[in-house]
């Protein structure tokens, strides 16, 4: 709890000692903040020190109180006196202090206290001028509150009030609709903690029908996946990817699809994400991975061209190694010896570059390069035996 938050229980007994004294005249009757904000500042001090003597209990009784006074004062104060901003800070203060008791009542456990407590300060958060919490507290109020909602779903849910967990999340999905983390948890509670799978599923298959939001059908797609079962899983993931092609679901379904070895399906996703123009390195790693699925389909043509296409735009030891070998086996030396160089660029000691290079070197008769490569790892424990049967051929 900020204990500069107890100035204004402060302020207000002073409050009440100037309006009881300036009360013969409409214009002694205004509470005058403005003159009293010296006291008020003062009064901060003692408000520190009060802290530490009295309880929370006793604080909210202090600023419920003060709050009374401020609001009963509202007809005869002046436009200079912000009052409206006055009240909005104690209704902020007796919110921070009730989630100051919530986040005790969790430490030990007693979820049922901390649940009333944060019901209480949701109370007063829905009381807050959004636009003076947003310029004085930089806070949104909707996502304020729908973040104490969540807290209060997980505080129930902890509790084992299931049902009243359900229901919260309702609440955020009301201010939030596709809520990820709402809708996630009350298929978890539904599936897990209820254990009614069926319902777990026609809650969010409804929620998906109902929103057509495809993060509902991404979510739809996760847990049937979780489930072994792939053909439900590839529909709600389809479907998700009509509604967004956006990179989040393209790289989602492509992986899926790599998962489950459905090598063409995820090239086809990741041909989609190319098209959505991302940056040089995430491009580096989606051509990589088209590279490596065309490999699964024994497609070496197809395979190459993307891993060089990889390595145009990021470079990568393993990978330069790979088209390096593929390049040497297809006895295509000169594209060998580019890219065992470009390994050993990378990586100066890697033997099988050396080798790589050093063979490629040999059969294209360049021995004094094949030589010195050659001997570099000539008494290497895995390599060194094949060097040095080249090294004999050389002499």
């Amino acid at each position: 709890m900020k204990m500069r938050s107890y100035a204004l229980l402060i302020g207000a007994a002073i409050l009440i000692v100037m309006m009881t004294a300036c009360s013969k005249t409409k214009v002694e009757d205004s509470i005058g903040l403005t003159q009293s904000k010296p006291l008020l500042e003062q009064a901060k001090d003692k408000a520190r020190d009060a802290y530490e003597e009295e309880s929370p209990d006793f604080a909210l009784i202090q600023f419920k109180e003060a709050l009374d006074l401020f609001v009963e004062a509202m007809p005869t104060a002046t436009e200079s006196d912000s009052i409206d901003v006055v009240i909005n800070e104690l209704h902020f203060q007796i919110a921070d202090t009730y989630m100051n008791l919530a986040n005790e009542d969790l430490e030990i456990e007693m979820y049922d206290e901390a649940i009333m407590n944060m019901r209480n300060a949701l109370d007063y958060y829905d009381r807050l001028d959004a636009s003076i919490m947003e310029s004085e507290y930089n806070v949104n109020k909707e996502d304020a509150i729908k973040s104490l909602l969540i807290r209060i779903a997980r505080a129930q849910t902890s509790a084992t009030h299931y049902e009243d967990a359900l229901i919260t999340y309702d609440e955020v999905l009301e201010k939030d609709p596709g809520n990820e983390e709402a809708l996630t948890n009350q298929y978890i509670i539904l599936s897990e903690n209820i254990q009614d799978e069926e319902r777990a599923f026609t809650v969010l298959k409804e929620y998906a029908e109902l929103s057509n939001d495809y993060k509902v059908y991404m979510i739809l797609g996760n847990s049937y996946n979780e489930k072994n079962n792939y053909a439900e899983a590839v529909k709600y993931y389809e479907k998700a990817l009509e509604l967004e092609e956006s990179p989040e679901v393209l790289n989602r379904l492509s992986s899926f699809y790599r998962d489950n070895k459905k090598w063409a399906d995820s090239n086809r996703i990741l041909t989609k994400l190319i098209e959505t123009k991302p940056d040089d390195a995430t491009l580096a790693s989606i051509y990589r991975l088209m590279g490596s699925n065309y490999e699964e389909l024994k497609n070496n043509a197809k395979k190459i061209e993307f891993w060089e296409k990889s390595l145009g735009l990021e470079r990568n030891t393993q990978l330069a190694l790979a088209v390096a070998s593929h390049y040497h086996t297809a006895k295509n030396y000169a594209k060998a010896i580019t890219f065992a160089t470009q390994t050993l660029q990378l990586d100066p000691n890697n033997v099988d570059a050396y080798l790589i290079r050093g063979d490629s070197y040999y059969r294209t008769k360049k021995y004094t390069e094949a030589k010195a490569d050659l001997q570099r790892i000539e008494n290497d424990p895995r390599r060194g035996a094949t060097a040095k049967q080249l090294l004999k051929a050389i002499k």
